[in-house]
């Protein structure tokens, strides 16, 4: 490869896995969010792999300029209460 197509190489490969990151946090947060959701709205049936979810969502930290950080309108939760590790919303 030449100089120029290596460097154009770097350059692509660099905006394909930034761009897969951010699909990935974007998935992590959506199934985070629902599962949140899903405890607070229904206390009778929550269900233990719930909980497993939510924590193995939350694994990743996500920057505080993520979606969930700059999201508007009426929240049920919080950001900081959406990441934090010993959150589960009440219902």
């Amino acid at each position: 490869m030449t100089d120029r197509n290596s460097a154009l190489y770097d350059e692509d490969f660099h905006a394909w896995t930034q761009e897969r990151a951010r699909r990935e946090r974007g998935s992590r947060l959506a199934v985070l969010l629902l599962h949140l959701l899903q405890w607070r709205c229904r206390p009778g049936t929550r269900l233990r792999s719930w909980s497993a979810t939510i924590d193995e969502q939350r694994l990743p930290k996500f920057p505080r300029d993520s979606s969930v950080a700059r999201s508007p309108g009426d929240r049920p939760f919080t950001p900081d209460e959406a990441l934090a590790r010993d959150f589960l919303p009440e219902g």
